[in-house]
């Protein structure tokens, strides 16, 4: 015996993910296993089957994709020549890579001139990392765009003059994925 037998293996995971972060873009994964040799398992959400599946390895790699959208841990077990076992784990990380769904206010919407306005349209979804926020447009061009920010789904305006405005908003989610520019109503100010 050399004395590496008696250790378990060892798994060092290498990778740019960050964990508890959500990502709009595949990732991958990749470990190393120290003293292993004698097989390894992987799986996501789970621990591995108890059953060496990639004999011989001492590395491998995930794609974040496979897991599919969510938050997600990443499980490795690994075996030496001994048969001692270690199971390691990577995670959460999330993915997320479709956009926000943004839905079409009711009514159109009043103010008075020369007063601010309180606007609302209805909340954005999305399945997966969440909605953190949404670009806001309100003015005259039915193709507007702007970096006017709300968290919330709704703004007050400035003062605004009689006439009537569209309302457009573009849904952003936590892990940076956003909507088209989507018109929500419009502003009638008298």
């Amino acid at each position: 015996m050399t004395g590496m037998e008696l250790q378990p293996p060892q798994i060092t995971f290498k990778t740019q993910l960050q964990p508890d972060t959500w990502y709009n873009k595949d990732q991958r994964i990749e470990y190393e296993i120290v003293f292993g040799g004698n097989g390894l398992n992987q799986a996501w959400n789970r621990e591995p089957d108890n059953t060496p599946v990639y004999q011989g390895a001492t590395s491998g790699f995930a794609q974040l994709s496979e897991a599919g959208e969510g938050m997600h841990t990443f499980y490795v077990r690994a075996w030496n020549h001994e048969g001692k076992q270690t199971t390691a784990s990577f995670g959460r990380v999330g993915y997320d890579a479709i956009a926000p769904q943004v839905s079409l206010a009711p009514a159109d919407q009043e103010g008075v001139a020369g007063s601010p306005v309180k606007i609302k349209w209805p909340a954005a979804s999305d399945s997966a990392s969440g909605v953190e926020g949404y670009k806001v447009y309100v003015g005259a061009n039915i193709t507007g765009t702007s970096d006017w920010f709300s968290d919330k789904p709704e703004v007050i305006t400035p003062p605004l003059q009689a006439g009537r405005y569209v309302i457009r908003v573009q849904a952003l989610d936590v892990a940076g994925n956003s909507s088209d520019w989507v018109t929500v109503g419009n502003l009638i100010v008298k």
